[in-house]
């Protein structure tokens, strides 16, 4: 939702910075799961609720996730997986397009390029986290394998979301993350991160 105002929506002339914990730019394999298999929590279930929220498609993983024999596909780009809309999962990667779109968009204006806000990504990992997905028959299985095309050196993650969406697209080679091992619910209670994020606020605000 932030990085839909800030690019879309042009909030980034009135942004310094958006720091964010262990946000899903990517998508979590978690969506595709409770999708597919069911949520409930103690003794209610949220299966119903949770496939009716757009909101829970746009967590669906961008990334080609789901394992068809050898080859790695994306959700969306994939039939016959078991409660899933194909309507509401290709309104979800379109606003992911979006946002990717308006990026470039962006990229060819100077006032952008001169003042855009500075993305501070905190990526928790070294937490059991599901990676990818299979379909066999007419149910979907989730595990922790990692996709074969992704370095084993990049697996692991928050325990909700994997490593490798938790910075946006076009700063995969820039090196901004700042990583702890901590799970997605504690981020930002991490008091490591939350000093951290002390510091670099300071930094921004000070003068001369």
């Amino acid at each position: 939702v932030s990085r839909y105002y800030l690019e879309k929506l042009e909030g980034w002339e009135s942004c310094r910075a958006l720091v964010t914990f262990g946000t899903p730019y990517r998508g979590s394999v978690d969506a595709i799961d409770y999708l597919a298999n069911g949520y409930k929590k103690a003794f209610v279930d949220f299966t119903d609720a949770m496939r009716s929220m757009p909101s829970v498609y746009e967590l669906l993983p961008i990334w080609r996730v789901l394992v068809d024999g050898n080859d790695w596909r994306r959700v969306a780009e994939t039939e016959g997986i078991p409660h899933m809309s194909s309507v509401r999962a290709g309104d979800a990667i379109a606003f992911h397009r979006e946002i990717e779109e308006a990026v470039e968009r962006h990229k060819a204006v100077p006032e952008y390029l001169a003042n855009r806000y500075h993305i501070i990504p905190v990526v928790g990992v070294a937490q059991p986290t599901l990676q990818s997905v299979r379909i066999d028959g007419k149910s979907l299985s989730a595990s922790r394998e990692l996709p074969g095309w992704i370095d084993t050196k990049l697996g692991g993650g928050d325990g909700s979301v994997p490593r490798v969406s938790a910075t946006p697209i076009e700063l995969s080679d820039k090196y901004r993350e700042t990583f702890f091992a901590e799970r997605h619910g504690s981020l930002q209670n991490n008091s490591y991160a939350l000093d951290d994020l002390h510091e670099r606020l300071k930094q921004m605000q000070s003068t001369g």
